[in-house]
């Protein structure tokens, strides 16, 4: 049904998409509590 290479594609996008997020916010948090430390 559909195109299952476009779905899977879309999938992989989500995964790396959620990846840099989680990674600007673990960058963010870091940064903060160093700050904080200062």
């Amino acid at each position: 049904q559909g195109h299952p290479q476009l779905w899977v594609q879309d999938r992989s996008v989500d995964w790396d998409l959620k990846r840099r997020i989680e990674d600007v916010a673990a960058g963010v948090v870091a940064q903060y509590t160093m700050s904080k430390q200062l």
